[in-house]
């Protein structure tokens, strides 16, 4: 199944047309319910599964009616309904679902198979749609509402006390919320390509900034899915975050470089993910507007609260993953005993790492490479 995944994720990343995308998407969620079949009572499975399949539903019909039509009202339904459907699939929306397989009794390429690589396809067929769909400003507007509304729920979940299990899936989801602010800008850029700075400055585009949220984003989230899985024993269904007490003592190494996924997840300098968002916001001052007393150009007032609200919201996200932070390194072990680890987690957590490192240091240049690999 995670070769398939991963087969079906670069066919999502390297092809520009949108139902690449779609077609990805819709075969691993079909994947993951005969994977639940095969796991769980027909009961059971059903009861999961009927709702993905009307997402499913949705997101077929959103995209392949509203998103051809060329009538404006019936592609703004379309845009709705192909929100709607991805959020329904994924748990994203209305409210992010912290619903996820135990970290430590599956392996991870399962982990990675059932929350990492379906939200980067999701937010590569949002893109690929704004791209090549001509949304218009209030279909723009209506994805960005919908992406800062998922993005403070989880901030605000993520200040509460989670399981480590539910942690993670709310991280793999701001993902997607982070993704489509950039789809958003980049929409922008092309309803009005003489109203933006983009050509003239230094600061980058909606798509480059796309790829740098992708790329550190998903590195991060490995970082702590394979950390965690190494840390934490199997002896338990689920594991609260008390349970990670401490857990800096007793494996520094490992404990620092969830730290460092932690970190970036955050927004905190000197990593990638600080430097991302400080473009992103920046970026809001690019789309411009022509004042109707002066006929000068400004920025444009809707991005300006854009940039506002974002900044708002990354505090609060910040904040609650700097949760984890305080019980790692500041609580006291409950457990000061040592459990094997696994080398092939060890190993994947350290590439992540040394990956997510070297993005840090070209943070602005790093985007226009894998550009150039995907083109």
């Amino acid at each position: 199944m995670f070769v398939l995944s991963f087969i079906l994720l670069l066919i999502a990343a390297t092809g520009s047309a949108p139902w690449l995308a779609w077609g990805a998407l819709q075969l691993i969620v079909l994947g993951q319910f005969v994977l639940d079949r095969d796991r769980t009572s027909l009961k059971n499975s059903l009861r999961r599964g009927i709702p993905q399949l009307v997402a499913s539903a949705l997101l077929g019909v959103g995209f392949w009616v509203g998103l051809q039509s060329a009538d404006r009202f019936i592609h703004e339904i379309g845009v709705i309904l192909t929100i709607v459907g991805v959020g329904g699939l994924l748990g994203w929306f209305p409210l992010p679902q912290g619903r996820s397989r135990n970290i430590v009794r599956e392996r991870l390429s399962d982990q990675l198979v059932t929350s990492l690589i379906p939200v980067v396809i999701a937010a590569l067929l949002l893109y690929r749609s704004v791209q090549q769909g001509n949304w218009s400003e209030a279909e723009l507007a209506i994805l960005t509402v919908i992406s800062l509304f998922t993005l403070a729920l989880c901030g605000v979940r993520f200040i509460g006390e989670l399981t480590v299990e539910r942690r993670c899936r709310l991280s793999v989801l701001t993902i997607l919320s982070n993704a489509n602010l950039a789809s958003v800008l980049s929409g922008w850029e092309l309803l009005h390509p003489d109203r933006n700075w983009s050509a003239t400055s230094n600061l980058p585009t909606g798509q480059e900034l796309f790829i740098s949220i992708l790329v550190v984003e998903s590195l991060a989230t490995c970082v702590m899915l394979a950390g965690f899985r190494a840390l934490l024993l199997d002896d338990e269904l689920s594991h609260s975050e008390a349970s990670l007490a401490g857990v800096f003592q007793r494996s520094p190494l490992i404990g620092g470089s969830i730290f460092i996924g932690v970190f970036t997840l955050a927004g905190l300098p000197p990593l990638a993910g600080a430097w991302w968002r400080f473009a992103f916001l920046s970026s809001m001052l690019l789309p411009q507007e022509r004042s109707v007393v002066t006929t000068l150009t400004e920025p444009h007032p809707g991005f300006v609260a854009l940039g506002i609200a974002y900044a708002a919201i990354t505090l609060i996200v910040a904040i609650g993953h700097l949760r984890l932070f305080r019980v790692m390194a500041l609580d006291p072990p409950k457990d000061s005993s040592q459990q094997t680890k696994s080398p092939t987690n060890l190993t994947f957590v350290y590439v992540c790492l040394v990956l997510l490192l070297l993005v840090s240091l070209a943070p602005v240049s790093f985007p226009n490479f894998v550009q150039s690999l995907l083109s």
